[in-house]
């Protein structure tokens, strides 16, 4: 695989939600300009035998984690690290109490259940002297609550019940809300929405069927992914027939640009080029009333604050979605299978493909808003000023990439319908082929070579923090172990670490948590990769120790 052409292939292939269709394309790209393989062969030239630290003192390099950082920045880090069981399993936590943006008796699936309950559409129906003391009675808002409870609590039991059960319903007094909010607001943003998709999304111990989350049982991360489910097609506007059900609806279209909401649509009469995504920031209203009028009378509504559709926000969307697909995935995940198939679980085989709306909104705006296919250049924005995408919106764009370029490889096992296999044949090289432009942006615009023949990340004099470096040598390392054979990569990555290690000990001492474990992470990447430095065991033993000791406190 050569970093010195890089040529995304025109494939179209559909997916289809249901009995639904959806059309992917990706264009396809000139062969990358000399000036771009010029500086990646001066790179490799510079690291090819260069600087290498030799580990002194590596012993003592252990930082002291003095705080947590942005809780949405510690959700995307913790979502690629298993090495902090304990406040993964403390976030995951806090969700299941949730009062949400939507509170839960305007899921469509629950006002669904309450239509369908005679005994309370009746009292929706009655004067409201008489009706507010018989709902006080016959059912009350705590109730209701506590019905809505129960019913999960038996779909979850049902999709668990291979793997004992939960008991999650009797100990935790859970709500199925949809979207965190603001600083205690009625308001969402799709920013931080993706944070805590890729928190959900990032836990493998459910789906793997091995033991629990320290301190989660499989009830709790069952329960998240529900609700993370429910939340992407509440902004599709479909039910889970795939219908658009009247109910939602916040998603964009990249037909129709980032100012207006998609009209919910079938998606089988989808036009062509249609791509749906979502973005911006979103405030709900509503008049009080008890739970049942709630559900029977009220329609929630939504004002919509649009922006320029940052990459960096999408590309989180589209890796918290790549990690979903292959949760659900029968070969991938061994767990998969017994969660999804039982009659009357929480989740169906069909959630398997509402993932794959994300991706097809992926591939329209990469193909028309943020590739710039003449010089082989990724935008940051998908509308507004047309600047070149950041470090840090390139390696979250190839991290997704790559994810869905395993998600969608051999899928004959998958539990996908042949048609369905056939259709996303050639979504793997494509996102091969994103992972390759992103890889060749970071090496030519954001890489330099400074003295003893250190590669620096960053710009000549603007080198970046400390996270964004591990970031792009975690991602270096993890191509590497995913089979991506490449010289260039190889000696590039080995530099890059050397660097920033001789570095940590001054620089990561006294660090935020996102901090910590980013480095981790890369230490962690580096250490599955053949040859790699031997100091590296001796790092990640030290930075572990860091992170546990960061979580006892």
């Amino acid at each position: 695989m050569s970093f010195e052409i890089v040529k995304i292939k025109a494939n179209k292939f559909a997916i289809s939600l249901s009995l639904s269709c959806f059309i992917i394309s990706l264009s396809a790209c000139k062969t990358s300009e000399p000036g771009l393989q010029a500086q990646n062969n001066r790179n490799a030239g510079a690291a090819k035998g260069g600087y290498q630290w030799d580990g002194k003192n590596v012993s003592s390099l252990k930082p002291v984690i003095g705080r947590d950082g942005d809780i949405a920045t510690l959700s995307m880090a913790l979502a690629s690290c298993n090495c902090a069981p304990k406040r993964s399993a403390k976030l995951l936590s806090s969700r299941a109490l949730l009062r949400g943006v939507l509170p839960q008796i305007f899921v469509p699936s629950i006002r669904e259940s309450i239509s369908q309950d005679s005994n309370l559409k009746l009292l929706s129906t009655l004067p409201s002297m008489l009706s507010d003391s018989l709902k006080g009675w016959l059912a009350s808002d705590d109730k209701i609550a506590t019905e809505i409870r129960s019913g999960i609590s038996k779909k979850l039991n049902q999709s668990l019940a291979s793997f004992g059960g939960t008991n999650l319903g009797t100990r935790t007094p859970f709500r199925l809300d949809l979207f965190a909010p603001e600083a205690n607001t009625a308001e969402f943003t799709v920013a931080r929405q993706s944070s805590l998709w890729n928190l959900v999304a990032g836990r493998r111990e459910m789906w793997e069927a091995r033991p629990p989350l320290d301190g989660v049982d499989h009830g709790t991360q069952l329960l998240e992914t529900l609700r993370m489910m429910a939340e992407w097609t509440y902004i599709f506007g479909i039910g889970s027939d795939g219908k658009p059900n009247g109910f939602g609806g916040l998603a964009l279209d990249v037909l129709n640009g980032n100012s207006v909401l998609a009209k919910p649509i079938d998606p089988s009469k989808a036009p062509d080029g249609s791509g749906l995504f979502a973005s911006g920031n979103f405030v709900i209203s509503y008049p009080n009333a008890s739970a049942v009028n709630m559900a029977t009378q009220i329609k929630e509504q939504w004002s919509f604050k649009s922006d320029d559709v940052p990459l960096l926000v999408q590309a989180q969307v589209w890796h918290a979605a790549a990690r979903s697909f292959r949760n659900l995935r029968f070969d991938q995940s061994p767990g998969a299978k017994e969660i999804l198939t039982p009659k009357d679980g929480a989740l169906g085989v069909g959630a398997q493909k509402l993932p794959l709306i994300w991706l097809n909104g992926m591939s329209e705006l990469l193909s028309k808003k943020y590739v710039d296919k003449e010089n082989l250049k990724i935008r940051s924005r998908a509308f507004g000023e047309n600047s070149n995408a950041s470090l840090e919106e390139l390696v979250t764009l190839a991290n997704a990439a790559q994810e869905w370029s395993k998600a969608t490889r051999n899928l004959q096992t998958s539990g996908l319908d042949a048609e369905m296999q056939l259709k996303l044949k050639d979504a793997s090289e494509s996102m091969n082929q994103v992972v390759q432009l992103c890889v060749q942006g970071i090496i030519s615009q954001y890489t330099f070579v400074g003295d003893e023949k250190r590669v620096f990340i960053g710009r000549q004099n603007q080198q970046v923090e400390p996270k964004i470096a591990a970031d792009v040598a975690a991602l270096f390392y993890r191509l590497q172990s995913d089979g991506m054979q490449s010289e260039v990569l190889s000696q590039v990555s080995l530099s890059i670490l050397s660097t920033q290690a001789s570095t940590w000990r001054q620089t990561i001492k006294n660090s935020d948590a996102v901090t910590v474990i980013s480095v981790f992470n890369a230490v962690n990447a580096a250490s599955s990769v053949k040859d790699s430095p031997s100091w590296v065991g001796q790092l990640k033993e030290n930075l572990l120790a860091s992170i546990a000791e960061w979580e006892a406190k």
